[in-house]
């Protein structure tokens, strides 16, 4: 961030405004006057029967906590006449109040202010209000004027917090009434009475019409444009390195609002005018400004509010257009930030202090409430927008494209979009593993076979049909290319196919035999699946895509050079682990197989039936051919795959033939690379029929080579250490695993072997 510009610009904004919370206005001798029904008028001091009558009528004041309404004399202690019971009189005078009110709040001429009778308070010695804000009643409601009829005890003060870590305290006067107006969102509070009876009328302040102001002086707005030029065009700088040039700003403003009725003509002083500057020097920058809520996240060096800024990010949560249109949240600011007040000067609403940490000193997190403008180059609002609804915001632009192909707005918003673009795809979930799906969404069936639509309701499934529509719309290969190639095949939902053979029809079949290419690359962005969702699918997309061929083979030819290296890595499994990693790519095998199958294409076929026919893949042969026993006859018999059931049936017959294991037989066969001599005395010892137990002096790194060997294995072998004498001794003992694991393996070889001869003969 460029702190310099930043700071500049703060000046610039702050120096244009001008901050007020809150105002005393003029005070009044005779007006206004108040009756109570039954009661009378109202003097101060109240003799000692109108004060008598006047509590037998009262309640305890409540006051508001969230949503709900409370009465707690510990928070507030005070008397409230019921509403229905009071008359005020102004004697006409009331728009002149209101009016010096609007003046004194630095509300424009434009604004009007009306005012609506609230409440009638009576203050007892000992009475008081903590500090607190008043709860908006409605969206017009702007803030709050207080009148305080002659009061001539003690205390009692009214004390108002201006929103920048000072406050004003007004005390009420003796022989005159006494009005304050503030804002609804500033904190205030009363003091206690020390002596006599504070009485008071409560009004809400309701404007009509604009309140920021209607013009801005020509230089300032043109300065406030440089600098944003500026900002927008300079790299950052990070702990003194440099960095990207940024995309965005907030300038965070003072005053609190409520998301309902959130616009620009609704702000408050100081932020009215800063709006005002901000939007004059945004215009002449060719930026755009939107209002927002949003929760600042601060944290600092130390337990205290001065401490070092670590680090600070803002999260918006809610977002209007300057008409105050609802609009989709941006995401998330880093440190692109700048303020009329600094956060560290509010009142957080939750901080959580971390203590010292390794090589950390002590920090405080802390979170704050702010309204805030965000600003950010018109060339860059489509990528903003697309950020925050991808799906909605790419439907719109194609929309534009296809009605205006080649327009210049279009071009703006898509140049500005590619840069972010990959950011956004990888940011937007996809699909789940097609085996945790149901069947209609892409998981495995009765027959352990995907279904037919995995994906169809992932969010990155819709937001490829928009882009490939998109893509379709703007006519140039190289930018439909760059719109597509952050997506991967497991991103093709219902529609995906369909859109990619309209691409094909567009852009020509070899730039969409690319395309698939670079979708299934190897290790994709470092995160590929070599059990991806699409090898499974492959005989639904080529199905899909088989109006051209080519794509159909090209995808085929992707799966298969995807499978095949796995397969050869993992043949010859001697331990459960790898025979379950083998089993795995059971349901892969079969689709690329079936698909070979179904495209005709018997060279693919040939070499996948060939890569699988071998005794040292039987782990992976059994349940593809189970799955495959699932197919129409028709297609078992077109597969070719009986020759995988002659060989594992040929296999599990002659595992069966062989002698069971004898009861003294601890003869244990494991193969693992390492041909050091530990491991060698290591291997005598498994494959000794008679030998269940060995004594072995051994050094710690040794005997630490053994155990690993022994794990890597899964070799039923338990290890312990005798620690008398020099070296140690490592005790190893065959287990009854020996003999309980081969009882397991005739077993499920005599079930596999019932199962694959039913299916396939």
């Amino acid at each position: 961030m460029s702190i310099t510009i930043l700071d500049e610009l703060t000046r610039l904004v702050g120096a244009g405004t001008t901050p007020r919370s809150s105002a005393r206005l003029s005070p009044l001798i005779d007006v206004p006057r108040v009756d109570v029904d039954d009661i009378g008028e109202l003097r101060t001091p109240l003799t000692p029967t109108k004060l008598r009558r006047l509590l037998e009528v009262a309640v305890p004041a409540p006051f508001g906590q969230g949503e709900r309404t409370l009465i707690d004399p510990s928070v507030r202690r005070t008397w409230q006449i019921p509403s229905e019971m009071v008359t005020v009189d102004w004697d006409g005078c009331l728009a002149e109040v209101l009016d010096e009110a609007r003046w004194g709040l630095g509300l424009p001429a434009e604004c009007r202010l009306t005012a609506r009778f609230h409440s009638l308070l009576v203050y007892e010695k000992g009475d008081f209000f903590l500090p607190h804000q008043d709860t908006p009643t409605a969206d017009e409601m702007i803030g709050t004027l207080v009148v305080v009829l002659p009061f001539r005890g003690r205390g009692g003060e009214l004390v108002v917090d201006d929103g920048a870590g000072g406050a004003t305290t007004y005390a009420p006067a003796a022989h005159e009434t006494t009005l304050v107006a503030w804002y609804a969102d500033r904190r205030h509070e009363v003091r206690p009475v020390r002596s006599g009876h504070r009485v008071v009328l409560t009004y809400d302040l309701l404007a009509t019409g604009p309140t920021t102001a209607p013009a801005v002086p020509t230089d300032a707005a043109a300065q406030v444009a440089g600098i944003l030029d500026r900002y927008f065009s300079t790299p950052a700088r990070r702990w003194g390195m440099p960095g990207e040039v940024p995309t965005k700003l907030a300038y965070l403003l003072d005053h609190e609002y409520p998301a309902s009725g959130l616009c620009l003509d609704r702000l408050k002083g100081a932020d009215a005018d800063a709006a005002a500057l901000l939007l004059a020097g945004a215009e002449r920058a060719d930026c755009e400004v939107v209002l927002a809520l949003t929760d600042v996240h601060e944290v600092r060096d130390g337990d205290s509010m001065s401490g070092d800024l670590i680090d600070s990010d803002i999260e918006v949560t809610h977002a209007v257009s300057p008409d105050g249109t609802v609009l989709p949240c941006p995401t998330a600011f880093g440190s692109e930030e700048a303020a009329g007040t600094p956060s560290a000067r509010l009142i957080p609403y939750e901080q959580e202090y971390e203590g010292y940490m390794g090589n950390y000193g002590e920090t405080m997190d802390r979170w704050y409430r702010r309204a805030a403008l965000l600003v950010w180059p018109r060339r860059l609002a489509f990528a903003h927008w697309c950020e925050a609804a991808p799906v909605a915001a790419l439907r719109e632009l194609a929309q534009r494209s296809w009605a205006n192909p080649g327009a210049a707005d279009v071009d703006r918003d898509l140049a500005g979009l590619l840069p972010a673009w990959q950011g956004i795809v990888a940011s937007t979930p996809g699909g789940g593993r097609a085996g945790r799906l149901p069947p209609e969404l892409g998981g495995p069936g009765p027959t352990g076979r995907p279904g037919d639509r995995a994906g169809a309701e992932s969010p990155r499934a819709d937001l490829f049909s928009v882009a490939a529509d998109l893509a379709c719309s703007i006519g140039d290969a190289d930018r439909a290319g760059a719109l597509l190639d952050p997506f991967a095949v497991n991103d093709l939902g219902a529609s995906g196919t369909a859109s990619l053979v309209a691409l094909a029809e567009r852009y020509g079949d070899p730039w969409a035999q690319e395309l698939l290419r670079t979708w299934t690359a190897t290790r994709r962005d470092g995160r590929w699946d070599p059990t991806a969702d699409w090898v499974r699918r492959v005989p639904t997309l080529a199905q899909e895509l088989s109006a051209r061929p080519a794509l159909s083979s090209e995808l085929l030819t992707q799966a298969w050079a995807r499978l095949h290296p796995l397969i050869t890595s993992r043949a010859a499994p001697r331990t459960r682990t790898a025979a379950r990693s083998l089993a795995d790519l059971a349901p892969h095998l079969v689709a690329v197989l079936e698909a070979a199958t179904v495209l005709g294409e018997t060279a693919r076929q040939h070499a996948i039936l060939t890569a699988a026919r071998r005794d040292d893949v039987l782990p992976l042969l059994i349940p593809a051919l189970t799955l495959a026993g699932g197919w129409p006859p028709e297609l078992r018999d077109a597969s070719g795959a009986r020759a995988w059931a002659d060989l594992a049936i040929e296999a599990l017959q002659a595992r069966l033939a062989r002698d069971r294991r004898a009861a003294d037989d601890w003869s244990i066969r494991v193969s693992w690379p390492c041909a050091c001599s530990t491991c060698t005395t290591l291997r005598s010892f498994l494959v000794s029929p008679d030998e269940q137990r060995r004594e072995w002096p051994l050094a710690q790194d040794g005997r630490r080579h053994v155990e690993q060997a022994i794990r890597q294995a899964e070799a039923p072998v338990r290890c312990t250490t005798l620690t008398a004498g020099r070296p140690y001794t490592l005790v190893l003992t065959k287990t009854d695993e020996v003999h309980a694991a081969d009882r397991r393996e005739r077993s499920q070889a005599a079930e596999d072997l019932e199962r694959i001869s039913a299916l396939w003969h």
